[in-house]
């Protein structure tokens, strides 16, 4: 049976719905489609939707170019490929040495910014005492210092050995051409 058959009075109103940029109670008729949402409709109303060839970054809160978000989530992801490589780097950093972006930023700054061996500044990666530690996994404790991808490989393929490392060197000089 029908409400209104009922004898029950029902009111007609619009839906109302918050914009969570705005703040504002707004008809759902003033919210833009949203396929594959949760409602159908974006969480913000048109008058604050991104300007046409934009998308809105929520960590950097700003409109950014679409070609600065990845493609698949176009429309849908609210971080730019800078802030969730930010995000991601900032996770695999906490995960692995228990350690924040911040963190190792201060770290590499402290260093001046350069591979500890050799200097570069490039593709710095940190190094860890694996006889600590010998999973991939740090305690945070044995973080010996940042060094460029190559040396870190370099340490990691003499097995840390000190030892092996200094015949390696003597090696080196004692038959290296001299130039």
């Amino acid at each position: 049976m029908h409400p209104c058959q009922a004898g029950i009075e029902v009111v007609t109103s619009y839906a109302l719905r918050r914009c969570a940029r705005c703040g504002d109670m707004k008809k759902l008729t003033d919210f833009p489609v949203k396929i594959g949402g949760k409602r159908g409709l974006r969480s913000w109303c048109s008058a604050c939707d991104a300007p046409i060839g934009t998308e809105y970054c929520y960590p950097c809160r700003s409109y950014k170019p679409a070609e600065e978000f990845a493609k698949r989530y176009l429309g849908q992801h609210p971080k730019c490929l800078a802030c969730r490589a930010k995000i991601q780097r900032d996770w695999k950093l906490r995960k692995k040495y228990g350690m924040t972006l911040e963190g190792y930023e201060d770290f590499v700054a402290t260093q001046g910014g350069v591979c500890a061996i050799c200097q570069k500044d490039e593709d710095l990666v940190v190094d860890h005492d694996h006889h600590c530690c010998p999973t991939s996994e740090s305690c945070g404790e044995c973080i010996r210092g940042v060094l460029c991808r190559q040396c870190n490989s370099a340490i990691g393929l003499f097995g840390e050995s000190v030892g092996r490392i200094a015949k390696a060197v003597s090696y080196l000089k004692a038959r290296s051409v001299k130039r």
